[in-house]
């Protein structure tokens, strides 16, 4: 939570933060999927296992840039 609250004056530094706590704090984690049982891992450093085809994870949230979503 630190790097929330250090003085920051590049808003996308900032805004990778953020996008680094969600990322961490809301999906990192084991999950089993409910149509194949099998385990999804979001795991550390935005590694993914359990989905076919993908190896990686990320959720962006664009803050700090000036074009509507």
């Amino acid at each position: 939570m630190s790097k929330f609250t250090k003085h920051n004056n590049n808003l996308y530094d900032f805004g990778n933060s953020i996008t680094d706590y969600f990322n961490e704090q809301l999906f990192q984690g084991k999950y089993i999927n409910k149509e194949t049982e099998k385990e999804v891992v979001f795991g550390e450093n935005r590694q993914l296992t359990g989905i076919k085809d993908f190896s990686s994870y990320e959720v962006r949230n664009y803050f700090g840039t000036l074009h509507m979503h």
